[in-house]
């Protein structure tokens, strides 16, 4: 037997153990999601979690900040560190045919 002969015959067990192998490894991921998809449940939702999300759907945050004739509430705009502030704001950029904008708040801040 030649050297070339050598070279390609073992070349070519070497990509037929590596094609198993990757078959195999194939074979057990298949498996794993068949096993997988057959214990799925629905996903539940906790309280919290589902209050949270009828704020986020209902738009309420979006309602409060929108205001109206320019008075609305305000959350956060405090420094950094300052913690949870909230408190009323009135902004009007319509005035002098939208030439002037007032913007006027106060905030309270959890924190001390």
């Amino acid at each position: 037997m030649s050297a070339n002969t050598i070279r390609v015959t073992v070349l070519g067990l070497l990509l037929a153990a590596a094609h198993a192998f990757a078959q195999t490894r194939t074979d057990e991921i298949e498996a794993a999601r068949d096993k997988k998809s057959q214990t799925l449940q629905e996903e539940r939702v906790t309280g919290l979690e589902s209050i949270l999300l009828q704020i986020k759907q209902g738009k309420v945050l979006d309602r409060l900040t929108a205001g109206y004739n320019g008075l609305r509430v305000q959350f956060g705009s405090m420094a950094t560190g300052s913690g949870f502030a909230l408190g009323p704001q009135f902004f009007r950029e319509d005035l002098f045919s939208g030439r002037m904008t007032v913007v006027v708040s106060a905030a309270l801040s959890a924190s001390l």
